[in-house]
């Protein structure tokens, strides 16, 4: 959803309950460049499933994270991610010639209470064409609370910035990690020098894929078709602080012991001697449990078939040693780890550690430049 006319270099900002990511993407000569990116810690209490409780304490988090950014940020008009747990997502279907005797607007606002129990005066919405067979035209809407809205506008304000759109996060997501086209990507690469020293996980924009978006609060299951989302999912229990939570539980350990062994080790048998293996299998297991379940609903709900689907992950947690090939024995079939620079010139700043955990950021950033 859109305020203003925003200009082409935005900032991106991606809300969690955990912490901040902000990144500004300029296009030269039609190639995007990331030109600054910083993150900030969010203490607990202040931001809770989305929910912001503590308006004056973001703002000034959000205002440290921008004027003290070892890579100076350009603008103060910013997209903000919206918080997952807060946003529904359904893709609903409408007769042609019932859109062309009505508005599809109010079509949707007469349709979707009929989907899910909700307060049509009580949350904003926003929706895209995703088919058209010239029976029948289907349409991804996405609800999100007013009240939701209004803090995230709110505590942009207070820190000086501009908002100019709010976006539901699958959808940066995809914008991050998915190629534009082959021929694209391949030419900037080349451009940039970067084919001798990286190779570029390219993820197919035509083909059928479900997105795992490892996050620190939650994981995120998005399934895509021909580039556009069709459903997603959002998983609480799911994530790596639960998992950091869980070996420091069972192996006696502190959480920033946890934190280094579940980063060093992984599931990978040979590495560490295999100590929080178990943990990290018992999380693997719950993980993929979440995908099985997420396929059979878009087979049953969608009537098409998830043979072929691919899976791509994404998010600060997808580097987890060993977890791409863990995930791809169990379900046989195709993982790819996600590439959140594809659709830029893949420099970076210098103080990028973990530039996976930058994916919603990037796409939010990546916004009006695509």
């Amino acid at each position: 959803m859109q305020f203003i006319k925003s200009p082409n270099t935005v900032l991106g900002i991606d809300f969690s309950d955990l912490s901040l990511k902000a990144t500004e993407v300029r296009k030269k000569r039609g190639v995007n460049s990331i030109t600054a990116l910083n993150s900030a810690q969010i203490p607990e209490g202040i931001v809770s499933e989305g929910e912001i409780l503590k308006h004056d304490r973001v703002a000034k988090i959000i205002k440290k994270l921008i004027d003290e950014s070892p890579t100076k940020f350009s603008t103060r008009y910013v997209v903000l991610s919206l918080p997952e747990p807060k946003t529904f997502i359904k893709v609903i279907e409408i007769t042609s010639k019932d859109a062309k005797k009505n508005k599809v607007r109010d079509i949707i606002l007469k349709e979707l209470p009929r989907h899910v129990p909700i307060d049509i005066n009580e949350v904003q919405l926003d929706w895209q064409e995703i088919g058209n067979d010239h029976k029948s035209r289907k349409f991804l809407v996405g609800t999100v609370p007013k009240v939701v809205v209004d803090d995230y506008i709110k505590v942009c304000k207070l820190a000086g910035l501009v908002p100019v759109a709010l976006e539901i996060e699958a959808q940066a997501i995809a914008r991050s990690i998915i190629a534009v086209n082959r021929k694209s990507v391949t030419s900037i690469a080349k451009k940039v020098n970067l084919l001798k020293k990286k190779q570029i996980n390219v993820i197919d924009p035509s083909s059928s894929k479900m997105i795992v978006d490892l996050g620190a609060s939650r994981t995120g299951l998005i399934v895509v078709d021909n580039g556009l989302i069709q459903f997603a999912n959002s998983l609480a229990h799911i994530s790596g602080k639960s998992i950091t939570e869980r070996i420091s539980r069972k192996k006696s350990l502190s959480l920033i012991e946890a934190e280094k062994a579940k980063l060093i080790c992984g599931s990978n048998p040979k590495k560490c001697k295999g100590i929080i293996l178990d943990v990290i299998e018992d999380a693997i297991n719950e993980l993929i449990g979440e995908i099985i379940g997420a396929l059979e609903f878009y087979e049953n709900h969608f009537s098409k078939s998830t043979e072929n689907m691919e899976i791509v992950l994404c998010g600060g947690g997808a580097n987890l040693s060993g977890l791409d090939v863990a995930i791809k024995e169990k379900l046989r079939r195709n993982v790819l780890i996600a590439d959140p620079l594809i659709n830029t010139s893949n420099k970076l700043p210098r103080n990028v550690k973990n530039i996976a955990s930058y994916t919603t950021a990037i796409g939010l950033a990546l916004r009006n430049n695509l």
